[in-house]
Formats: C-alpha cells, structure tokens, sequence
C-alpha cells in the first residue's frame, strides 16, 4: 500500500488536531479561515478514511506523525 502524502498545511492541521484544537483556534494560529481549515479536515478524513476526527489522531499516532 502507497504511503497517504500530506501537504505542510494538512500535517500542521494534523498535529493541531492531536493536540485537540478547536478549527477557529486552527484558522488563527495558520492564517486561514474557518471554513478553509474545515475543507481540509474533510480532505485529510477522506485521505486517511477515518469517520472523525479521533480516527484521524489515531492514523497519525499509528503513522508516528505526532509522538503520545
């Protein structure tokens, strides 16, 4: 199975989820709007086929993306 890329704003998004950020905390601290920081969650769920955002944690934890 091909390794899931991720671009630099999707790893940022990735690692501001693990450590349980809001999407308007996410917006402010990366420049973007809400609704922009929204779409790639949506994009990053799709990418890693995960229901919610716990199993995007989960892939990022078992990838060795963010480190427990």
């Amino acid at each position: 199975m091909k390794p899931i890329e991720f671009n630099r704003t999707e790893l940022a998004i990735i690692k501001m989820i693990c450590k349980q950020q809001t999407a308007k905390e996410m917006a402010d601290k990366l420049g973007l709007s809400f609704r922009t920081v929204e779409e790639y969650r949506g994009s990053i769920q799709k990418k890693v086929k995960a229901k919610n955002l716990v199993g995007i944690a989960l892939y990022a934890v078992k990838q060795g993306l963010v480190k427990v």
